[in-house]
């Protein structure tokens, strides 16, 4: 089986083996679980989900994961149901939504956590404006490019690049695995070449390097449409 994601950028301290011993005992102490054997390590940097929500603005900061997804897919749902509560009423029926305003600042993450904010943000009945600010890279540069309108902050920079997996099992397991990475990095390709300027044959060659974009040529590529000053 694999696991798909776009490398995040971040480092993180390796860990030695008196800090995992440590770290399992207080672990121990504290929540009066036993031990744990042989669980698969975490290898991709996971903080808590921090996604929050204030007027018309969701502010997304953190990994895209499927707990981040989650309460981001809940607040833009929310949101709907609020809005079709109104429409109801015959004197809102023609109302036309304010715009939600999503703010990001991501390293990235999990391909099938994005897909799924992806699909949301697109099928939403609430227009969706989304805006870089910090560092947006990867799958967090798939959730901004996909907005109704995309904003980004003077001084923010937009990273993109090619999935990462990895993978183990049987000899046919992985050429499966083979045939699966080759159609997701297929869908992320298309993904940007509708909702960017640039062909098929641009995105491969920038999905091959890890090169921070600012804000001129994230707009002339057509990651972004407008600098976001408010």
């Amino acid at each position: 089986m694999s696991t798909y994601q776009f490398p995040m950028r971040k480092r993180v301290r390796q860990e030695t083996e008196e800090d995992a011993n440590l770290s399992e005992l207080l672990s121990m102490f504290s929540s009066g679980k036993k031990s744990r054997q042989n669980e698969p390590e975490n290898f991709f940097f996971a903080p808590p989900s921090n996604v929050f929500a204030r007027d018309n603005h969701i502010y997304f900061r953190c990994p895209v994961s499927d707990e981040s997804i989650s309460d981001l897919v809940g607040l833009i749902e929310d949101k709907n149901s609020e809005f079709e509560e109104l429409s109801r009423n015959k004197m809102f029926e023609k109302v036309t939504p304010a715009p939600l305003y999503l703010h990001i600042t991501s390293p990235g993450g999990s391909v099938f956590a994005g897909n799924r904010a992806i699909d949301c943000i697109k099928n939403s009945k609430v227009p969706i404006h989304t805006v870089a600010e910090g560092h947006v890279a990867s799958m967090g540069a798939g959730l901004l490019i996909c907005g109704k309108k995309r904003f980004m902050t003077r001084n923010s920079y937009v990273l993109i690049h090619q999935i990462s997996a990895g993978a183990r099992g049987t000899y046919h397991e992985l050429c499966d695995d083979h045939e699966n990475n080759k159609q997701i990095m297929q869908d992320v390709v298309n993904h940007y070449v509708e909702h960017t300027y640039m062909d098929e044959k641009e995105v491969r060659k920038e999905f091959k390097h890890d090169r921070w974009w600012d804000f001129n040529k994230c707009k002339r590529n057509g990651l972004v449409d407008e600098l976001y000053t408010q």
